[in-house]
């Protein structure tokens, strides 16, 4: 009798909270890339590319690197992936993705069986527009 107790309470948790659901954030361990342009004050065009790493040190538990490129200068940035996903974003914590508010878009599939082509960071600033990483092959 207990058994099934124990059974009906954990079903009705995983049919209340979305932890329960499949989410295969290790598909998206990796190197990813992104080319951007941007005017400098003058009106030139700077072409410029950010290298994003991902990588999984266990279950929940991520980290990144940044390194950007710009016109023969590099900057380097890392930090941490959030633990959880809220309303399908993956929220970066510290570096300067983190000071961005920065966050990679899940899909509704969350990557389930298979690796992404691209992923999408989001910014939560009207002033940033998405960046759409590619692997690195």
């Amino acid at each position: 009798m207990k058994r099934y107790i124990y059974i009906n309470l954990i079903t009705l948790i995983c049919l209340v909270s979305t932890s329960c659901t499949t989410l295969k954030t290790q598909n998206t361990v990796g190197e990813w890339t992104n080319t951007s342009v941007r005017k400098d004050g003058f009106g030139r065009k700077i072409a410029f590319t950010t290298k994003l790493e991902i990588i999984r040190h266990g279950a929940g538990d991520y980290s990144y690197n940044k390194t950007t490129t710009e016109e023969g200068n590099t900057s380097r940035s890392s930090g941490k992936l959030d633990e959880y996903i809220n309303d399908n974003k993956w929220s970066f914590i510290g570096g300067d993705y983190g000071k961005l508010k920065a966050y990679i878009v899940v899909p509704s599939d969350k990557w389930n069986d298979y690796k992404p082509s691209s992923l999408i960071v989001g910014f939560d600033s009207v002033f940033l527009d998405e960046k759409i990483f590619v692997p690195i092959k």
